[in-house]
């Protein structure tokens, strides 16, 4: 049996991962990045590509930092509206990733940007006061951070 004919095989025996018939449903990122649904789950892929699971994989969605957190709220919303059945988007654990020392200062900016446009802070204190103390971050997304723990 040749590569193909095993890949052909296994794909055919169920493998929900190779399963090209999945449903993009929401473009978030300039590069092509779709999340959408598969077998009642959340995904995210290339269009033509192969869907990676989002639940428990914040990393999957670190893209929607790029939005404004009110332009990501109302498109997930509206997402979760037409997906009736399907668990809520959670982005607490993208949002706690992205300010984490784990990933670059870019997603941290973005992260503190979210939570200044209000994105529930709650249970986020200690990743804010390890941003405030985190030199390698920039004064402003520090100084950010201190202002949204001032607030708590």
């Amino acid at each position: 049996m040749s590569f193909l004919e095993y890949y052909e095989a296994w794909c055919a025996d169920g493998s929900e991962r190779f399963d090209r018939k999945w449903e993009p449903a929401l473009l978030i990122s300039g590069s092509g990045l779709w999340l959408g649904r598969l077998a009642g789950r959340w995904v995210v892929g290339r269009r033509n590509g192969y869907p990676s699971e989002v639940s428990g994989h914040p990393i999957s969605l670190l893209v929607l930092l790029e939005r404004d957190w009110s332009v990501a709220q109302l498109e997930i919303a509206d997402l979760e509206l037409s997906s009736p059945g399907m668990e809520p988007i959670s982005l607490f654990e993208t949002v706690r990733l992205a300010l984490s020392p784990d990933v670059s200062a870019h997603w941290t900016s973005k992260a503190i940007d979210w939570l200044q446009q209000g994105f529930p802070r709650e249970g986020l204190r200690p990743d804010l006061e390890r941003v405030v103390d985190d030199r390698r971050l920039s004064q402003r997304t520090r100084h950010g951070a201190e202002r949204l723990l001032r607030t708590f």
